[in-house]
């Protein structure tokens, strides 16, 4: 595979690994500012997840935290392969 081509795959992903972590990160933000509004209106407890079977909410917290971990992720893994691109893309002009 040309370097040039590599490059671009590295590029590519990293994009998509940003596109995926603002995703999640937008997801998060908006779960916890429904949760803070309810909060903040003084409703009663779990309101803001009254969408849910009683069952199934603390499943939510979970899910909440696994998006996080997952936003983390994606971040991580962008960042790692825009360094690839940028060294590749170095390493091209110096040639």
């Amino acid at each position: 595979m040309p370097l040039r081509s590599l490059a671009h795959t590295w590029r590519y992903i990293s994009y998509l690994c940003y596109f995926f972590g603002t995703l999640c990160t937008l997801l998060v933000i908006a779960l916890l500012l429904r949760i803070s509004f309810y909060i903040a209106c003084k409703a009663p407890p779990l309101t803001a997840l009254s969408f849910l079977p009683v069952r199934h909410t603390p499943l939510l917290f979970l899910c909440l935290l696994g998006i996080m971990a997952a936003a983390i992720a994606f971040w991580q893994t962008g960042a790692a392969y825009r360094q690839k691109y940028d060294a590749l893309s170095q390493q091209r002009t110096y040639r």
